[in-house]
């Protein structure tokens, strides 16, 4: 069976509106088309088969066995701690074609208007706070991808016991749906404030 190209594509914050040119072709070229449900549904009248993207095994079966042409959609830019990684790591590059798009890191820079070129980005998501905490406590410029267990009230915490407080904490919160909000705060301010689960939790250090 001749395996097609598989093009995997960064839906970006602006759904639709976001997508270029060669995205939009890509999409509707495909015969297969895989990705988060609320992706799946901004293309509800695409006549190709649809595939709700779900464990990350059961994907690599579906691209490894199809004969179709597939396009993947993903969030942001797949290749920033995203899924383009992990199908790299385990099809034929030759086989893949990546579309990029913005990624929530960019986007929530733009939000509070600050440079990003200096900053280290690191993700919490499924993984322990503290392999990350002490590059964290060193550095001026931090964007911290959370999720609902290591959230910024945690980090916050960890932060205070290592008597690290002189930092404007800036939160983005639901990036790119209409819950999405963006505030201000320091860290004293967040221990008891409960944030979305997809935030994006920015540091800037001041001086002392």
């Amino acid at each position: 069976m001749q395996q097609l190209e598989i093009t995997l594509i960064g839906m970006g914050i602006g759904g639709l509106d976001g997508l270029t040119g060669a995205a939009r072709r890509a999409i509707m070229q495909a015969e297969l088309l895989i990705g988060h449900p609320r992706h799946l549904a901004l293309f509800s009248e695409h006549p190709g088969e649809k595939a709700a993207l779900g464990k990350l095994p059961d994907l690599l079966q579906l691209l490894e066995t199809t004969g179709k042409r597939t396009a993947v959609l993903a969030s942001g830019d797949p290749l920033y701690f995203g899924l383009g990684r992990f199908l790299l790591n385990h099809l034929p590059k030759e086989r893949i074609r990546i579309i990029s798009n913005i990624s929530s890191v960019q986007y929530a820079f733009a939000l509070i208007k600050e440079p990003w070129d200096d900053a280290l980005v690191v993700s919490v998501h499924g993984r322990s706070v503290a392999e990350v905490m002490e590059r964290i406590a060193a550095a001026d410029k931090v964007c911290i991808l959370t999720d609902q267990q290591n959230n910024p009230a945690l980090i916050a915490e960890e932060l205070l016991k290592r008597h690290a407080s002189n930092y404007t904490v800036w939160l983005c919160e639901d990036l790119g749906l209409a819950t999405e909000s963006t505030s201000c705060t320091d860290l004293a301010g967040l221990q008891q404030r409960e944030c979305a689960g997809l935030t994006i939790m920015i540091l800037l250090r001041h001086p002392a």
